[in-house]
């Protein structure tokens, strides 16, 4: 493969093979042929860019478009586009062109390349495994104009006349409702005839009281349902009210960004860690009506749809330890083992009592050791006895031994947090782990592995705030 400077000659060849790549997971996206023309035609035609078309013999594969920015500490390559043909995906291409642009992008003085991306398990560790990693130090920003647009428009055609507000303020909900942002600014619809009319406050107050008393009652009905063994019923009562009130609420980007589908470990859950109040705005209580049909679902061992409900539930409220641990029970039901990892390390972000730590370091001791991966889930046990005491990590201990069939007694802490380290399992401030961390720091910086001894001093640093 060979790389050459990228022309209008071939903007046809561009456009098709981006259209196709783009249309690939993880991106799912449909371009008009038209305006994906008049994108790359534009970005050739910049007088900062330096782009790039990969050819195989004389066919294109692929193109990288970007521009050279001077930064105050050297030029920075943005990237704008990067693909390769869909046919020739998986053989190495894509980290070729980088590889070739990178040293023609060095000839030209570059001394960055800076990029976006979709956030997804494929793309991460593609770039990752070419040499890029995600910034500390920059925050991605986005702000969709149309949205405060509209809704400002909508404020300035108040005339204060309550009849004919009241009219405008529903035609103007009926005219954006197909939008993608139509049930966002039929949410700011309402705030605005709040704010212009304190009656109307006092009306919809009064009907989230009602609403409240209503779904109370339909929680308290399905509880009794499920005592007396009447699962069914208790789930279509949940899921009833959930569907009479849930479209009433804008929540679609936070049932989006907690989707428990996604790659866990790259979303952080900081949106949950630095504002928990965000999940207590909805006066109806969707996290224990999902939650409530989830348990009648695991009664019932109908677990796939169980499995439905808890990640539901934790959409509305991604800190309840209970849902997560239940949500975990029928993943092991599924026989979903990440998954079941992945719940134990968010319970890990949120718990804070000792035995809710100690109960998810067990569970994500129980799924490595369902994934055969003995190191980590020793590791764990380690971490669980810390926290919940030595009956239930030695029974689980045990459980390893016999069926891994090996000695890890020559293990060593160090050892164990290294393993836990390499896999991101949050590590809690009890002082065997604290020193354990120590002491794997020490032994990585005298094996010279620079990155790994930051990873482990940044940990400290966060658990204690000793910065030395």
């Amino acid at each position: 493969m060979e790389i050459r400077t990228a022309t209008e000659e071939h903007l046809k060849e561009y456009v098709h093979i981006g259209s196709r790549a783009f249309a690939e997971e993880p991106w799912n996206q449909e371009w008009d042929e038209t305006l994906l023309t008049k994108r790359y035609r534009d970005l050739l035609r910049d007088p900062q860019g330096v782009n790039y078309e990969a050819l195989d013999g004389n066919t294109v594969i692929g193109a990288l478009f970007g521009s050279c920015i001077q930064c105050e500490n050297g030029i920075l390559y943005l990237v704008h586009d990067v693909f390769v043909d869909p046919l020739y995906q998986g053989r190495g291409k894509g980290s070729e062109l980088f590889r070739l642009a990178e040293r023609d992008l060095y000839a030209r003085g570059v001394a960055t390349i800076q990029l976006d991306t979709k956030r997804s398990e494929k793309t991460v560790s593609f770039y990752e495994k070419n040499g890029f990693r995600e910034s500390r130090s920059i925050a991605l920003m986005m702000k969709d104009i149309e949205f405060d647009v509209i809704v400002g428009q909508i404020r300035e055609q108040l005339t204060g006349q309550y009849a004919q507000d009241m009219a405008f303020l529903d035609e103007a909900k009926a005219k954006y409702a197909d939008l993608e942002y139509g049930t966002e600014i039929g949410y700011e619809v309402e705030r605005i005839r709040c704010e212009a009319y304190p009656e109307e406050q006092a009306k919809a107050e009064e009907e989230e009281t009602r609403r409240k008393a209503e779904a109370s009652q339909v929680l308290a009905d399905a509880g009794d349902d499920i005592e007396r063994g009447n699962y069914e019923a208790a789930a279509a009562r949940c899921l009833e009210a959930i569907a009479k009130y849930e479209p009433l609420f804008y929540r679609n980007g936070f049932l989006e960004y907690f989707s428990f589908h996604s790659m866990f470990e790259a979303m952080k859950y900081a949106f949950a860690e630095e504002d928990e109040a965000e999940f207590e705005q909805a006066y109806i209580p969707f996290d224990r009506l999902f939650a409530c049909a989830g348990d009648a679902y695991s009664q019932m061992g109908r677990y796939e749809e169980a499995a439905e409900m808890f990640d539901r539930s934790l959409a509305w409220n991604p800190v309840s330890c209970e849902v997560i641990f239940a949500y975990a029970a029928a993943l092991c039901k599924l026989q979903d083992w990440d998954g079941v990892c992945m719940m134990a390390k968010l319970a890990l972000r949120f718990a804070d009592r000792r035995q809710d730590i100690g109960e998810a370091y067990g569970v994500l001791a129980y799924g490595y050791r369902m994934m055969r991966d003995w190191q980590a889930a020793v590791a764990c046990c380690m971490l669980s006895r810390a926290y919940q005491g030595a009956q239930a990590a030695e029974t689980e201990l045990e459980l390893i031994r016999t069926e891994s069939g090996k000695d890890f007694a020559q293990w060593n802490e160090a050892d164990m947090l290294g393993a836990a380290v390499r896999r991101q399992i949050p590590l809690g401030p009890n002082e065997a782990v604290l020193e354990a961390m120590s002491e794997m720091a020490d032994i990585l910086k005298e094996e010279g592995n620079t990155e790994e001894t930051q990873q482990y001093a940044a940990m400290l640093y966060e658990l204690t705030g000793d910065g030395e």
